[in-house]
């Protein structure tokens, strides 16, 4: 039995050398960049975690269970790692299919997604402009609306909040200090959120079309697969999370701009599997490693 597994050691190729090749084999079909994206990134971790091809079903759990992900990322990975594991069973780089016996977790219950502690922080370290990190600051402290989001302007801004306009027209809505110092900041003129290409359309305002855009090249450079992955789900993460930590609903639901209770209420069954923080904001998530100012 210790011969047999010394030889399968042996055998076994390196994860990084399959990865590359698969890789290619993901390009060679013209799949979008953001595809390929994802399967390789999740693909160099576990060459990172385990340096020869796992060939036991333990490695790959072990591999997804120190993951700090949602379940619906959960099931994205299952499927990447299946799809890999097709791939090398096929081109004879292992002679056991893990895939097959990687368990996939049921599907949550609930018809939203909502980020993980470790997920906001992804985000936030993926965001390349001070725009970009002020878009996932205000998300995270005020569960705000792309629409509402995109109305922010320096008129909006008064002694800790801001006016936003969204379903309901407009309302006051209070956020971190910190922030309303960071807007007067970042602010290019009158707009808060410009276009950061060079040439004509430098500087102009973006449109909420393009602060959708602006969120999910976010989620792709942190490596977040999956569908609802727009500012959106920054909204649900901070109602589920405040829900979680005592948050009264007919508060919420001012913050949110619901206009009935029953709607704000949808979060209280999600914020039953959300581990309880000190602080209400998923914004504070990102002050053990970075300050939010």
């Amino acid at each position: 039995m210790l011969l047999k597994r010394l030889q399968q050691l042996l055998w076994r190729p390196k994860t990084a050398d399959v990865v590359a090749e698969y890789e290619d084999s993901l390009r060679s079909r013209r799949l979008k960049d953001t595809t390929v994206g994802w399967h390789v990134q999740l693909l160099e971790r576990l060459a990172a975690a385990s340096p020869l091809l796992p060939d036991r079903i333990e490695e790959l759990e072990r591999f997804i269970g120190r993951m700090d992900i949602v379940v619906e990322t959960h099931r994205d990975y299952v499927r990447i790692l299946r799809q890999f594991y097709d791939w090398c069973v096929a081109r004879g780089k292992t002679q056991v299919n893990l895939g097959v016996s990687l368990p996939m977790p049921p599907p949550e219950e609930t018809p939203f997604r909502v980020y993980s502690q470790e997920e906001c922080w992804d985000i936030y370290r993926a965001c390349r402009t001070d725009q970009d990190r002020l878009m996932v600051k205000l998300v995270y402290d005020a569960g705000f609306r792309v629409e509402e989001l995109w109305s922010i302007t320096t008129r909006s801004v008064v002694p800790g909040a801001v006016w936003v306009k969204g379903k309901r027209g407009r309302r006051l809505v209070d956020v971190d200090p910190g922030l309303i110092d960071e807007i007067m900041v970042v602010a290019e003129g009158e707009y808060l959120w410009t276009s950061q290409q060079k040439g004509p359309r430098a500087g102009r305002r973006l449109t909420t079309s393009g602060l959708q855009q602006r969120w999910r090249a976010l989620n792709e450079r942190a490596g977040l697969v999956g569908r609802k992955l727009g500012p959106h789900t920054g909204r649900h993460t901070h109602a589920t999370y405040s829900i979680a930590e005592g948050t009264e609903l007919a508060e919420l639901q001012a913050r949110l701009g619901h206009k009935k209770l029953s709607t704000t209420s949808i979060y209280v069954h999600r914020a039953r599997f959300v581990q309880p923080r000190k602080r209400v904001s998923p914004l504070e998530t990102l002050t053990p490693r970075e300050s939010v100012a």
